[in-house]
């Protein structure tokens, strides 16, 4: 196969840096800079023909309409947790998620960016903390949502006779602090 050096060269949003090698088959690959800025190694041949035209971002950007605003954000635990209690609310899901959509349970962000501005990354350790609504009767929209942890959470549930089992919770943890002792219950 004959060498073409295409260093600097752009085709849609990648431009070839640097010759990385060959593959077994011969096909040369070159590292290209996308125009997010990210780096991928690729097939020449899958460029110049149009079958690889970005790093991924123009796939995310044409099935996600918010990719924009999130673009780096999947996979996160935050996009994780904004993803299913999106999903939890969706009417398609109402049957599999009676607590939430079923109920009337709205998510009311408009996007990840408008999301994660709202509530910031998830505290360390992540898996600690989970979405929480403070009030479980409810939206996920601004105001209502918090990380929490599986403590937080299990007093924020709602359930036939909640009155009575803060009230007693309240009453434990004050004799508890009353001899100066931490538990959880």
């Amino acid at each position: 196969m004959i060498f073409q050096d295409l260093t600097g060269n752009k085709i849609n949003k990648l431009t070839f840096r640097k010759f990385v090698g060959r593959s077994k088959n011969g096909q040369a690959i070159w590292s290209c800079e996308c125009e997010c800025g990210k780096f991928k190694d690729v097939f020449a041949h899958h460029v110049k023909s149009g079958n690889a035209q970005s790093c991924g971002c123009i796939v995310l950007s044409a099935n996600c309409p918010d990719s924009a605003t999130r673009y780096g954000g999947t996979k996160t635990p935050e996009w994780t947790s904004f993803h299913a209690a999106k999903k939890r609310c969706n009417p398609k899901h109402a049957a599999q998620f009676p607590d939430y959509e079923g109920r009337g349970t709205e998510f009311r962000f408009i996007n990840f960016q408008e999301f994660l501005a709202h509530i910031g990354p998830r505290p360390e350790p992540k898996f600690d903390y989970s979405l929480d609504r403070i009030d479980n009767d409810g939206h996920y929209e601004l105001g209502n949502v918090r990380w929490a942890t599986k403590k937080e959470q299990a007093r924020n549930r709602r359930c036939d006779n909640c009155d009575a089992l803060k009230a007693r919770i309240k009453d434990l943890e004050s004799k508890l602090a009353a001899f100066g002792q931490e538990k959880e219950l």
